[in-house]
């Protein structure tokens, strides 16, 4: 998909086990459909007056607060230096640790939530560079052509644009699948 093609409507991401996946991309293909296609026909008919009385759906057991729990011993001043960096992260030293604990297992980094809004933002304003690089591009074709050099230039600085553009909303979707899980 081209960064200009990009749809600005809000969003839905969900997460399945690959058997449902599975099952899921077959329900679609049976139907014609796509997996967005599929999805969007599902939420449509649960937000229909009386979809979601219709099809039983339970409501949601509260969340059950972390029992996990573990004791570690810290050499001299590394709980100075714990209680700064946390401080820095607007968050607890115990939540600070459970986050990062969360991040190594899941092999993800870790971002707060400040600081993944400022990642989400970065990426917003790279779509929005690489809409006017493209603009660029296509205005220089439809009007005097571009020196040749400069033709290079632009398709190099459109195509870095586009990996850091992804490289930016991977990390950001890393870490709000961290923090999804956030026990406080």
């Amino acid at each position: 998909m081209s960064i200009g093609a990009r749809s600005w409507l809000p969003t839905l991401t969900v997460r399945l086990t690959p058997d449902e996946k599975r099952q899921f991309v077959e329900v679609a293909a049976d139907h014609g459909l796509t997996k967005a296609g599929l999805a969007l026909v599902a939420i449509r008919a649960v937000l229909a007056p009386g979809g979601a009385a219709a099809l039983n759906i339970p409501t949601a057991s509260p969340r059950e607060p972390a029992t996990d729990r573990i004791t570690i011993r810290l050499r001299p001043g590394d709980g100075a230096a714990l209680d700064a960096r946390a401080a820095q992260r607007g968050m607890k030293a115990s939540t600070y640790l459970a986050a990062l604990v969360r991040a190594h297992l899941a092999a993800s980094p870790i971002l707060t939530a400040d600081e993944l809004h400022t990642v989400k933002q970065a990426v917003v304003v790279l779509a929005g560079v690489g809409r006017v690089l493209s603009r660029m591009a296509r205005s220089g074709a439809q009007g005097s052509p571009l020196p040749p050099e400069q033709r290079q230039a632009l398709a190099q600085t459109r195509c870095v644009l586009a990996t850091v553009e992804q490289s930016t909303s991977d990390l950001a979707r890393a870490a709000l699948r961290n923090w999804e899980s956030r026990y406080e």
